[in-house]
């Protein structure tokens, strides 16, 4: 109903970047468990940490990135992409913007993922154990 009120002239590549969308945040929310599992071969209580990392990037997703400042623009663009899979590929999907390339946005997060992969096999090597 939503799409239909709001967004004009509804296109393949809308409904494609819909999907990219979901698919995006998907991705994004399991390389940042994947990350956080990796703390607990590095620490025994990481678990503040990985909510920080997780729930924070909802909070901060829910907000225009119009109000915060430049610091926290390339941090949840560059390094915790949010920004990437919802709000510039947003744009896009309500006609601020003709650049189809926001289309594909929601998908650069499988590098985060791959690089997430990486990080917890590099944890499942150093692995020590605690004790009991």
């Amino acid at each position: 109903y939503s799409i239909i009120n709001v967004v004009s002239n509804i296109t393949f590549f809308k409904i494609l970047l819909l999907i990219n969308m979901i698919v995006g945040c998907f991705i994004l929310i399991i390389s940042l468990f994947i990350i956080g599992a990796s703390f607990s071969f590095v620490t025994v209580q990481g678990l503040e940490a990985i909510n920080i990392i997780t729930n924070g990037t909802k909070q901060v997703s829910e907000y225009p990135m119009k109000i915060y400042n430049r610091g926290v623009k390339i941090f949840f663009t560059l390094i915790i992409p949010i920004n990437l899979i919802n709000y510039y590929p947003l744009d896009y999907l309500l006609g601020r913007t003709d650049n189809i390339l926001y289309v594909l946005l929601p998908l650069i997060p499988i590098i985060l993922l791959i690089i997430s992969i990486g990080i917890f096999k590099l944890g499942m090597n150093k692995y020590c154990s605690t004790g009991s």
